[in-house]
């Protein structure tokens, strides 16, 4: 069972009875996806509901700061998520 800490009274209670009294709001999505490491740093995200894949590893100066050499280059962690930020 998942439970939940308010912090104002301290008190410990039962998921469904948190969300019931309105604390938390709805859940609209829940992403569904996992990481595997292939090789170096190179890993790809499977994502639910989607087709192929997204790959991620390191280039240009993070490569540099990292003292590694990939065999393939691909766009980084970081590179997605400024990305969607700046959508």
């Amino acid at each position: 069972m998942v439970r939940t800490t308010n912090r104002r009274t301290q008190t410990s209670r039962p998921w469904p009875e948190c969300q019931r009294e309105g604390n938390m709001g709805t859940v609209v999505h829940t992403c569904r996806s996992r990481i595997v490491r292939e090789e170096g740093p190179t890993r790809k995200a499977i994502i639910e509901g989607f087709p192929g894949e997204v790959r991620y590893g390191v280039h240009g100066g993070i490569k540099k700061f990292y003292g590694i050499e990939p065999r393939e280059e691909h766009a980084a962690t970081l590179d997605h998520m400024v990305t969607a930020i700046a959508a």
